[in-house]
């Protein structure tokens, strides 16, 4: 379920080119993350294990490095 969940939500991510709708989508999903009992630890986690999944292409790197940092945003704030 979760790496599906997550497969999910970086579709969405990656069907939007403004940073404001991905956060908005990011913040979507830490939500449900959250309510599912996920720990902000564990939410990092599950974003980086599909990063490194997905880490075949160089446009994919960097956008994954962007999702990580608004991730990282959302969590902190």
């Amino acid at each position: 379920m979760e790496n599906e969940f997550i497969l999910k939500v970086k579709k969405e991510l990656d069907k939007t080119s403004w940073d404001f709708e991905r956060k908005e989508i990011i913040k979507k999903a830490v939500k449900t993350l959250r309510e599912e009992g996920y720990t902000d630890t564990k939410i990092r986690e599950l974003f980086k294990i599909e990063c490194i999944k997905e880490q075949d292409n160089s446009q994919m790197i960097n956008n994954n490095a962007r999702y990580l940092e608004l991730l990282n945003d959302i969590l902190n704030s």
